[in-house]
């Protein structure tokens, strides 16, 4: 997120500080709104130490949060854990593939996208399992995957438990999107 999207936190569950030193305190009051509305927060290294301007504050913004509401960790310390920690323990998409592929969540309406972007594209992956959280209140459409080297779209079988939809992508080249409709 950039700071000009603090005020759509409402959409997230967790909101991740990795070296945020400085914040304004307009971005502080918006974070910690976020947090009093339910959402979560994970500070890894110093947070809110200083101002927009680097001037220091006297107090620490977050030192009011509730201990559930906020997991803090410094810098080196194992952010999977803590990650995994202040999301409640548990994410709401996951991507199983070899190193070298980068996955990133997006919502649209209507839909969720899953970017899959093969970082060694002399190397395809293959048969990436992808397991995603399905909001409240949606049922899925269908599971489709699209790319630049597909000659188009593919449907993909899906299988459902609970809230919770799994599918594998049978093989990401350089980039593909899978794309979760809604009906």
């Amino acid at each position: 997120l950039y700071d000009n999207q603090l005020d759509k936190l409402q959409h997230h569950q967790t909101l991740v500080l990795a070296g945020c030193a400085a914040l304004s305190d307009v971005q502080v009051q918006q974070i910690l709104k976020f947090v009093d509305q339910g959402g979560r927060l994970c500070i890894i290294g110093p947070a809110a130490k200083y101002n927009e301007w680097m001037m220091p504050r006297q107090d620490d913004p977050f030192s009011d949060i509730p201990k559930d509401r906020i997991v803090r960790m410094e810098e080196g310390s194992d952010t999977g854990k803590a990650l995994l920690q202040s999301t409640g323990g548990h994410y709401s998409a996951g991507v199983a593939a070899r190193e070298g592929l980068y996955a990133e969540y997006t919502s649209v309406p209507g839909r969720q996208l899953v970017h899959l972007v093969n970082f060694r594209p002399d190397q395809p992956v293959k048969d990436i399992k992808v397991n995603m959280t399905i909001p409240e209140n949606k049922s899925v459409k269908s599971v489709r995957i699209a790319g630049p080297l597909l000659e188009k779209d593919q449907t993909l079988k899906f299988a459902k438990k609970g809230r919770t939809i799994y599918f594998t992508v049978p093989e990401v080249d350089v980039y593909n999107i899978a794309i979760v409709e809604f009906k």
